[in-house]
């Protein structure tokens, strides 16, 4: 715990002890928006034992290959878990394992698209992972964070999980942690679209598109006709575009100077539809594609 205003003041660094070994990392988080418009953010400590899977093969100069359940889970105490089913035999196991916090852990949400989603559920009670009893995430002895580590290194986990009063034994794949997950954007009208990236994938329960219009540039006719950041591309002048290769099929075909018709849907689905005129002199139809063979990691391609 930190006893001093810094902590309010100060974004980002590191936190060591008395003799300069780092305990963790002071980062800001971003958080929910404000009545105002505005963005809440938060300073919070990372304990540095978090990321020690990462910094351990880089010591050893080699390259990071992760890989993750892509949940979000939530707490659940043994009582909730009992009255959803939870047999006695996982009581006894649960206080075995943890005798000062009895709880479980809950999937809150799964990431849309990713390959764990085609088994787990959302309120599934994670029981086990490969044979231990999940009980807690704190990491404040080594040993306690190997539990959740397992993810990291394995292809597939055996979990028992807790779905509608029943305990079911699963085999649960885990997915590729990417660094560099973006490999192609899109240029329209001052608009940058991409296929949704995994932040993205993480908050919305459905993808209407892969057509994601993460920003736009200032003055341009995204802007101006008020085609608002954060939405998926669902049709372009009444056709339909599910991917980026679709939607520039389309917008090809729309003369210069000319309105088009853009229906979008935002986070909550709500479908809304605008014009907007391009206007292809200043604001150029284009291509950036990741290329490692090109000078600065990405080509350009024009339309």
């Amino acid at each position: 715990m930190l006893n001093t205003p810094l902590s309010q003041e100060c974004s980002g660094g590191v936190l060591a002890n008395d003799d300069g070994h780092v305990q963790g990392l002071w980062l800001t988080y971003l958080g929910d928006r404000s009545s105002r418009g505005g963005d809440n953010s938060y300073y919070l400590g990372l304990d540095i034992r978090a990321i020690m899977p990462i910094l351990e093969p880089l010591r050893q100069d080699l390259s990071v290959e992760l890989r993750c359940l892509n949940v979000e889970v939530t707490t659940v105490s043994v009582e909730d878990a009992r009255e959803m089913g939870l047999s006695d035999e996982y009581v006894a196991k649960v206080h075995e394992a943890n005798e000062e916090r009895r709880h479980l852990f809950m999937v809150k949400r799964t990431e849309t698209g990713s390959e764990s989603s085609t088994v787990l559920k959302d309120l599934d009670v994670v029981l086990e992972i490969n044979g231990k009893v999940i009980t807690r995430m704190r990491i404040s002895k080594p040993h306690l964070l190997k539990q959740f580590d397992v993810q990291y290194n394995n292809e597939f986990l055996d979990m028992v999980v807790l779905r509608d009063a029943q305990e079911l034994r699963l085999r649960v794949p885990t997915s590729p942690v990417q660094a560099l997950e973006t490999s192609r954007i899109v240029v329209w009208a001052g608009g940058i679209f991409q296929v949704p990236h995994k932040a993205v994938r993480q908050q919305s329960k459905k993808m209407p598109s892969e057509v994601y219009l993460t920003t736009r540039y200032s003055g341009s006719p995204v802007s101006l006709y008020g085609l608002d950041t954060t939405r998926w591309i669902t049709a372009i002048n009444g056709k339909p575009v599910e991917t980026l290769d679709d939607f520039l099929a389309v917008v090809r075909e729309c003369p210069d100077n000319t309105y088009v018709r853009v229906k979008a849907v935002n986070f909550e689905m709500a479908p809304s539809v605008m014009s907007v005129k391009q206007n292809l002199h200043y604001w150029p139809t284009s291509e950036m594609v990741r290329d490692s063979a090109s000078e600065f990691g990405w080509r350009l391609v024009k339309q």
